[in-house]
């Protein structure tokens, strides 16, 4: 098991159009993206984005949260921690230079950031997405979290299987689990409120939408190493396998079968695949794990005799959010402001190109 949350932001548009130019290190950031740019609409909403991903870093920053894993433009990465470097976010930007000119003059679709956070109990993974063009409605920054209890985590040394018999014999009643996912419930709801007070604290917005829920991985074949494990780019923050979160989420790849062979009650959790696609919801009275293959990853998939589940159909999985240029827009565009006009923010935009 483990726990995700998602908070969706749609930044004030007087906000948007009055940003401050970017300081230090995310003035270099700045230039280096904007790098061949001859739009100023283009320089603009780059400078935006910049912006935005400063105020941001003054939220985490704020909240100690200050160990970065990427940072990448489209899908290339100016910065990547594979030696699960600590405090690295400084040095990140520190860092941070490019000399393939086709990345420079490239207008970003998206930059992304990846950050990792421990605390006593948890250990989370963050993604922030600041997206350029986005569909009418839809909030151009979406922040991903993924977290697990560190009570489930390997210990260094700990082979894959002594740790798999360890977590059978220890979550092997009801009362246990439940008390679990009660306890870290409430730790995970009260770190996504914080994070949401500093991003009211630190940035200007208009709206804001959170959501979060605990999930089981029912995966297609049974795990008995990490390694069995193939990391998914482009899913939830977990699947990547960045270093170091293999000894953490490895419990969450074994869970579903630790549930099925100890016949424990599935309740209050969504069932997701390998790739994190939600298969279904499970209410309040669940089911028996034992009683079906639903989490049983020697079985073929079926679903649970059960009336408190809602399966999602491949639309509600899948959706296309991306939507065609006539319904999107760029997230500093004000209420009818002509697409291919410059921002107001351009006035601080002789300032986009001059901010060294």
């Amino acid at each position: 098991m483990y726990f995700s949350g998602n908070i969706n932001v749609d930044p004030a548009r007087e906000a948007v159009l009055q940003r401050k130019k970017p300081t230090k290190l995310f003035a270099k950031l700045f230039h280096t993206i904007s790098g061949g740019l001859t739009s100023p609409k283009e320089e603009c909403e780059t400078f935006t984005a910049i912006s935005i991903l400063q105020e941001l870093n003054r939220v985490f920053k704020n909240m100690g949260i200050n160990n970065i894993i990427r940072l990448a433009k489209n899908d290339y990465d100016f910065y990547f921690d594979d030696e699960g470097k600590a405090d690295d976010l400084k040095e990140a930007f520190k860092d941070f230079n490019i000399n393939t000119d086709h990345y420079e003059s490239e207008l970003f679709e998206n930059i992304y950031l990846v950050l990792e956070h421990e605390c006593d109990a948890m250990y989370y993974l963050i993604e922030i997405n600041i997206i350029r063009r986005h569909a009418v409605g839809a909030c151009p920054i979406e922040i991903t979290l993924n977290a697990s209890p560190k009570v489930l985590s390997k210990q260094e040394g700990e082979s894959d299987e002594a740790f798999k018999k360890r977590l059978f014999q220890r979550f092997n009643k009801q009362s246990i689990v439940d008390a679990l996912n009660e306890h870290y419930t409430t730790i995970f709801e009260s770190f996504l409120g914080k994070l949401e007070l500093n991003i009211k604290k630190y940035m200007r917005i208009d709206h804001l939408e959170t959501q979060n829920q605990l999930n089981i991985i029912r995966p297609k074949e049974k795990v008995n190493q990490y390694k069995d494990v193939n990391p998914h780019v482009g899913g939830a923050p977990l699947y990547a396998g960045y270093h170091g979160s293999n000894n953490m989420f490895f419990s969450a790849w074994i869970w579903s079968e630790l549930m099925h062979s100890n016949g424990l009650q599935v309740q209050n959790s969504t069932i997701v695949d390998d790739n994190g696609t939600e298969i279904m919801h499970v209410g309040n009275e669940g089911f028996n794990a034992a009683e079906s293959s639903t989490l049983d990853p020697e079985a073929d998939f079926e679903l649970p005799e059960c009336d408190d589940i809602d399966v999602l159909s491949s639309s509600d999985t899948n959706n296309d959010s991306s939507g065609d240029s006539s319904d999107s827009g760029s997230f500093f565009d004000s209420p009818g402001s002509d697409s291919d006009s410059s921002c107001s923010s351009c006035s601080s935009c002789s300032s986009c190109s001059s901010c060294s």
